[in-house]
């Protein structure tokens, strides 16, 4: 089956339950948020313990290579493919959070203002639930699309 196809695979149900839930779900559906959150940490779990696993078996045929070619004092680049994964990895997992921030900044959902109107407090929650929707819906979408493009 290989790695590739179990990813392509995974990329396409991820793009399938996002679109889903973008379409049919509401902040308000509990249970299939819940699926989709169950569904989907399960995948990308999935999917990201076998890069460690595809990882490992390409440094072992770079070894074994080296190994048939006399080179048996070479390092391995097994650290220069872990240091390009953080290297693209880290920022994104810190570029989420600055979105969730600015989404709810942007939907008014901010400390400083929380209680100044009572009134419109109803309005924000309203719109930060849709905001938190959007985060918890988008990204998977959009990643797995880049990934399986």
């Amino acid at each position: 089956f290989g790695y590739q196809r179990t990813y392509l695979y995974v990329f396409r149900v991820n793009i399938v339950l996002s679109s889903l839930l973008l379409f049919f779900g509401s902040p308000g559906a509990t249970p299939i948020i819940t699926s989709f959150l169950v569904i989907n940490s399960v995948l990308t779990a999935a999917s990201s313990s076998g890069f460690n696993l595809a990882m490992s078996d390409m440094v072992a045929d770079m070894k074994l290579k080296q190994i048939k070619e006399g080179r048996f004092n070479e390092p391995s680049l097994a650290g220069i493919f872990m240091g390009a994964n953080a290297l693209v990895c880290k920022p994104m997992d810190s570029l989420l959070p600055i979105a969730a921030a600015w989404s709810l900044a942007k939907a008014g959902w901010t400390e400083e203002n929380r209680y100044e109107n009572p009134e419109k407090e109803n309005e924000k929650n309203d719109r930060a639930q849709w905001a938190l929707f959007y985060l918890l819906v988008l990204p998977p979408l959009f990643f797995s699309v880049i990934q399986h493009w």
